[in-house]
């Protein structure tokens, strides 16, 4: 099933490609679209666009193994020539800035420039997200009612955002105890290891050159709380000419929720110079 960009907003405005994470879509947007739909005109993929269409409603372990992001940068590239040959603005939430390097690393000329929230270009394993996921995964008794199991979860997890996300992936099969998870983050990695874009350091290294001088400047948001960058990667990205590191102060891997705002103006500003 060949993808497909949604489009929103002005036609005749600048175009931004908005990539969303992992269990998002055009709804991730909803907010930026908006804001800014006067203005700009937005190309939003839809990852799980393939898994609707198959009836797959759940992200099941079986289904994790076997679904790709489904956004390819061939593809993409395809997409985005239909709506117009000059380069483009981009936007990644989470997972989709994972995609948006990749991009980068094939088409560096058609990269205007970029807005990624909280993820860089090291192993998503290696972060603090990823180690705290996994130790809740462990932790977490499946063997009792959902209101017990709910309490379980706001002791252990702190931030909202993340735990609305993890309790999402719980259901009860039988309709009653134990739990069962609707994805682990064991099969999330594999994905992304099918698809070669968990370590990018050493491809985007060799256009790293390229994109700065090309003024295409890929700006990373980074969370200070639950972050998928760990403090190594995050030094490692300073240092790259093409790409301006934005430290936002208590947030977590959340941020496009509880620091919209600074995402907004993040784009806006980077679009208008």
């Amino acid at each position: 099933m060949a993808m497909a960009l949604q489009s929103f907003g002005n036609k005749k405005g600048p175009i931004i490609v908005g990539i969303p994470g992992l269990l998002g879509g055009s709804e991730d947007f909803r907010d930026i679209v908006e804001t800014f739909g006067d203005s700009y005109h937005f190309l939003i993929f839809d990852p799980n666009s393939e898994r609707r269409e198959l009836g797959l409603g759940a992200l099941t372990a079986e289904v994790m193994q076997e679904i790709q992001l489904d956004c390819d940068a061939d593809e993409l590239m395809q997409e985005i020539k239909k709506h117009t040959n000059e380069p483009v603005w981009m936007c990644g939430i989470s997972i989709g800035g994972k995609i948006i390097y990749d991009f980068s690393t094939k088409y560096p000329h058609s990269v205007r420039g970029a807005v990624i929230t909280d993820v860089g270009l090291g192993s998503f394993s290696e972060s603090e997200l990823y180690i705290f996921v996994e130790n809740i995964v462990d932790q977490i008794n499946l063997n009792q009612p959902w209101p017990e199991l709910k309490k379980d979860l706001r002791n252990l997890v702190s931030d909202d955002s993340l735990r609305s996300l993890i309790q999402f992936q719980l259901h009860y099969p039988m309709q009653k105890p134990p739990a069962a998870w609707k994805m682990g983050m064991f099969h999330f990695k594999s994905m992304l290891n099918r698809q070669s874009i968990d370590d990018q350091w050493e491809t985007y290294q060799k256009v790293d050159g390229i994109l700065a001088e090309n003024n295409s400047t890929l700006h990373v948001m980074k969370a200070t709380h639950l972050s998928a960058i760990n403090e190594a990667d995050c030094e490692k990205l300073k240092k790259l000419k093409s790409v301006k590191m934005h430290v936002i102060e208590d947030s977590s891997h959340f941020l496009q929720f509880t620091h919209k705002d600074i995402l907004f103006n993040t784009i806006d500003h980077m679009i208008k110079g």
